[in-house]
């Protein structure tokens, strides 16, 4: 995220991707800590993308994650 006010959050949360959770949304908690943020994002040496769904309810969240990865 290129917008300042957004720098230095962590989230931490869950989704829940099991089918009989389909309708079921996770829960995330998030912090604005310099040091914490710091840590997690030196802590990352690769970025995996979820694998495709077959359903198109999903197509908007099938974006490569590794395009925010060079945002360091």
């Amino acid at each position: 995220m290129e917008n300042k006010e957004y720098k230095n959050w962590v989230c931490v949360g869950d989704i829940n991707r099991a089918d009989t959770q389909f309708n079921r949304g996770g829960g995330t908690v998030c912090l604005n800590s310099p040091n914490l943020w710091k840590n997690y994002r030196d802590s990352v040496n690769e970025i995996e993308p979820c694998p495709r769904r077959r359903s198109k309810t999903f197509d908007f969240l099938s974006s490569p994650l590794s395009e925010n990865q060079n945002s360091k």
